[in-house]
Formats: C-alpha cells, structure tokens, sequence
C-alpha cells in the first residue's frame, strides 16, 4: 500500500474510533460517584487523542497547506471558545477543590517563644 493509501486507511479507522468514542460519550448514563470518575476518564483519554490529532496536523506542513484561510477561519472561533469554556471550567474546579482543602488544612502556626527569666 502506498504512503498516502496508508494515511488515508489511518484516518478512516481514526473516524471510525473517534465516532465509536463519540457514541459512548453519549450514551453514557453514570449512576455514582465511580461510574462518573471513570467517564470523565473516557472523556479526557477521547479528548487526549483528538488533541494529539490536532498538534500532529498542525505540526505537518503538508496538511496545513492544504487547508484554507477560509476553513482556518471557521476552525479557529470554535476551537478557541471550546478551549476557553474547558480552561474556565478546570479553573473553576480547581479553585473550588483548593479552597475546599484549605479549610481543611490547619493554618500553620509558629511555637510561641518563651520569655527567657533569669
């Protein structure tokens, strides 16, 4: 098989997982605290992978080549506000977790020092 027969064999089995990864996203329905933890995972290793699909394309000279201004244009708003809204989420969270922690945390105190009395 040639090169760009390979590439093309790749992407569609890509396609093929990725809407595959997509339907389980959707269909999911976690009931508890562990059923949500494991597809939150399932989601960050379906993103992870869409991520480093993306880097590895926009890293490839050929393939940026080939896509338009005009696509970039309609690509760059979208991904941008998805990222924006993951990023202000995860900040969110985080910021919750950490105050949530604090509270729990004894503040540090210093030993008091004794008045030396001869």
């Amino acid at each position: 098989m040639t090169e760009e027969g390979e590439e093309l064999e790749t992407g569609k089995s890509y396609l093929k997982a990725m809407e595959y990864n997509l339907k389980l996203m959707e269909d999911a329905k976690p009931k508890d605290r562990l059923e949500y933890a494991k597809e939150l995972l399932r989601c960050m290793q379906i993103l992870t992978l869409s991520v480093k699909g993306w880097r590895s394309w926009l890293a490839n000279y050929e393939i940026v080549d080939n896509i338009t201004l005009e696509e970039f244009q309609e690509i760059y708003p979208k991904m941008r506000q998805l990222i924006t809204d993951f990023v202000k989420l995860d900040l969110e969270i985080t910021r919750k977790k950490f105050a949530e922690e604090e509270k729990k945390t004894p503040p540090k105190t210093t030993p008091k020092k004794e008045k030396y009395i001869s």
